[in-house]
């Protein structure tokens, strides 16, 4: 199963149950991400309703630029997408790539913007969409938790984050209302962090990718 662009859906799918959304740099897009967003699934299966399509959505290259700094532009969006046409989907549902709403800088939060382009092309409302962050961007969250739910994949290594959220009371009601959940990885051997592959990248090659 391929990974569509949002950018050749001329009207809307109208996707039945929910949809999963993941934002985040995809410098460059591994299985580690894929693997994130099956545990996402699985977990939403069970505790909110069947999950339909999933979304990755790149974020825009001013964001990357400064979060990498990546000045040349050598994670530029239009590569950035392009590697999801190389990715084997084994998610087991319809998977997209929003190659549209980071492809300018958002006005807003970028989150924000992916529901609503969300909404536009899979023909859906805001309640079916859910967000998958990591465990590094459980607060992240919070901003979007009246109209939408949320999932946190804990990634290995990264349980303090967890930990530390966990005692803030914003969190524990989303959590009892079950409008926030966590669960740890499927895979926890993968590397799942897109600066080790980056790393590894360099360390073989001798140069920067």
């Amino acid at each position: 199963m391929s990974i569509e662009r949002f950018s050749y859906i001329h009207s809307p799918i109208n996707v039945k149950g929910l949809v999963l959304a993941m934002v985040g740099s995809f410098a460059p897009v591994h299985y580690g991400h894929l693997d994130a967003m099956r545990t996402a699934k699985k977990a939403v299966n069970d505790y909110f309703g069947q999950t339909d399509a999933v979304v990755f959505a790149p974020n825009s290259d001013a964001y990357v630029s400064i979060k990498l700094d990546d000045k040349p532009g050598e994670w530029n969006f239009s590569r950035r997408v392009a590697e999801f046409q190389a990715v084997k989907n084994n998610i087991g549902v319809p998977t997209f790539v929003d190659d549209i709403t980071g492809s300018i800088p958002p006005e807003k939060s970028i989150s924000e913007e992916v529901i609503q382009t969300i909404k536009q092309k899979l023909g859906v409302f805001a309640y079916q969409i859910v967000l998958v962050v990591g465990s590094d961007q459980i607060r992240s969250m919070r901003p979007h938790l009246d109209n939408n739910r949320a999932v946190c994949v804990i990634r290995p290594s990264f349980e303090k984050h967890m930990y530390e959220a966990a005692q803030e009371e914003w969190l524990q009601k989303a959590i009892s209302e079950r409008r926030y959940i966590m669960t740890p990885q499927n895979s926890p051997n993968l590397i799942i962090s897109s600066t080790a592959i980056r790393q590894k990248l360099i360390d073989v090659r001798g140069n920067k990718v």
